[in-house]
């Protein structure tokens, strides 16, 4: 298994949020809203090279997302809170009218 660095994976991830709001933001009073998801929660063991979630949930509010949430797939673990997260979030969309837009959502 490679080894894993927490401060490569966060430069990653704040590269990705800036790539979005640059590519999906596109006037001055939209707001589009950034949710970093710990996935495959199952995985997870104690030991070295693991983040707990108070690290991630940290580097999530060093990034400036609007949220951090955390499950898996395979356990079901915390999935319909996640989506629930989601929802909630994709509720504070808005367009430099101030409205909600008429588009749908983009998952990447």
């Amino acid at each position: 298994m490679p080894a894993f660095h927490p401060a490569q994976s966060a430069k990653r991830v704040e590269q990705w949020r800036n790539d979005i709001i640059r590519y999906f933001q596109h006037g001055q009073g939209e707001r589009i809203p950034v949710m970093m998801l710990g996935l495959k929660r199952d995985l997870r063991k104690e030991g070295e090279g693991i983040i707990y979630p108070q690290e991630t949930y940290g580097i999530a509010q060093e990034l400036r997302c609007d949220g951090y949430a955390e499950c898996s797939a395979v356990t079901g673990e915390l999935l319909a809170e996640t989506f629930e997260d989601l929802a909630r979030l994709a509720g504070m969309t808005t367009t430099d009218q101030g409205g909600q837009s008429a588009g749908g959502c983009t998952i990447l």
